[in-house]
């Protein structure tokens, strides 16, 4: 039988283990996001994670691949804390128009849309889902379409690149697919933006370009 003294010992040594453990830092435990991340992707990112959320910085010098970016929006989305971009942005899938339309008043940015021979496939065209800086998004979207579906002048966008123009091809592939979700309408007496295709059961609209 333990005397009650050796059991005072033992309680202290016990609590005085606990409130080292307590009081050094401890590895966080894993987080299954991280699957979804390859280690390429972390490629010119920064991640600063704490219990009070993760901050994302991007580096406009690197230049990220496709598959980076989607890496990168799989592992935004599956996070459960706040999340603060820096230099940066993510989005889901939408028309290009409806991104111009949000990034209007937008200084490191803008999309100006040249009106066409069919302004309602331009304006519908799908973006997305993306993540990453801006210019490398937009850029690498105009690279993957120019071929067969868009023009973007500048051709070429760099981390510098504050406006581009993109403008339709003649006769692009483009092939109408739902989006996800549906739609409800606008208020009475207020007409949809172009880049807002509604279809007859209210499902949202927009154009994939058959080289994505």
């Amino acid at each position: 039988m333990i005397k009650p003294r050796v059991q005072i010992i033992l309680l202290l040594a016990l609590l005085a283990g606990f409130a080292v453990w307590w009081v050094l830092p401890r590895p966080a435990p894993p987080n299954p996001c991280d699957s979804l991340l390859p280690t390429e992707a972390r490629v010119g990112v920064d991640f600063d994670i704490t219990t009070e959320g993760i901050k994302v910085k991007f580096d406009p010098g690197v230049k990220r691949s496709p598959a980076s970016q989607a890496a990168l929006k799989a592992w935004l989305e599956c996070q459960r804390r706040p999340v603060t971009l820096v230099n940066g942005v993510d989005f889901s899938a939408q028309p290009i128009g409806q991104l111009a339309d949000s990034w209007k008043g937008d200084s490191d940015l803008r999309i100006s849309l040249i009106p066409g021979a069919d302004d309602r496939v331009l304006n519908n065209l799908k973006i997305g889902p993306a993540a990453g800086t801006k210019q490398e998004i937009i850029g690498e979207w105009c690279t993957s379409n120019s071929a067969a579906c868009v023009k973007c002048t500048p051709d070429r966008l760099t981390e510098g690149t504050k406006y581009v123009e993109i403008e339709l091809e003649p006769n692009p592939p483009a092939k109408p697919q739902k989006m996800a979700g549906t739609w409800a309408g606008s208020p009475a007496g207020v007409p949809l933006k172009p880049w807002q295709l509604v279809g007859a059961t209210g499902e949202r609209i927009f154009y994939v370009c058959a080289s994505q």
